[in-house]
């Protein structure tokens, strides 16, 4: 009498890293791009925001008439706009607070935060966590920052227009619920 043996199942293979790839490509998200300080140099942040085509834009100041500008380039971007220190008589908002991918921002360009002369950005700090922000934006010193302050993440663009280096904020809002990215990263020609 012959014994059958019983067939041994075969553990399934793992997905492979393409595939893998592939699956995390397809996560949703929108994008905001964060620029300040422009004073009318905008071809750099022209070009950007045509080649990343974001689902929204902040400029955080001086020259608020270059985001004005961008209303017109770009009709089917929402954009958000603060004044800055430069922007006088401006029909904008010294801030704003906005929501977008369940994210709460504050808005400003950061001469009324005294964000010059405290390098911890208490006054930003306290305005942004009073108006329930989760993120605050602030331009002024054309000098790039990131980081965390308690639950509050901030971010400085710096400078898009004049300066050494010219630079942008990119957040990408995950529509999964996960938090949010941010990074700065040089304005290419």
């Amino acid at each position: 009498m012959t014994q059958r043996r019983k067939k041994e199942k075969r553990p399934q293979k793992a997905a492979s890293p393409a595939i893998t790839k592939i699956l995390f490509l397809e996560v949703k998200h929108l994008l905001l791009l964060v620029f300040s300080d422009t004073h009318g140099f905008t071809s750099l942040m022209y070009d950007a925001i045509a080649r990343l085509r974001p689902d929204a834009v902040a400029h955080l100041g001086d020259c608020c008439r270059d985001c004005a500008d961008l209303a017109i380039r770009f009709p089917k971007t929402q954009l958000y706009s603060v004044a800055g220190n430069c922007d006088y008589a401006a029909a904008v908002p010294n801030t704003l607070n906005f929501r977008l991918g369940g994210v709460g921002f504050f808005a400003t360009h950061g001469h009324r935060y005294r964000v010059k002369l405290e390098p911890d950005c208490d006054a930003l700090c306290n305005a942004a966590s009073l108006a329930g922000a989760d993120v605050a934006l602030f331009g002024h010193t054309h000098v790039p920052l990131l980081r965390r302050a308690g639950k509050l993440l901030l971010m400085n663009p710096g400078t898009a227009g004049l300066g050494a280096c010219a630079t942008y904020g990119r957040i990408f809002l995950p529509e999964d619920g996960a938090p949010p990215e941010l990074s700065i990263l040089p304005l290419e020609a």
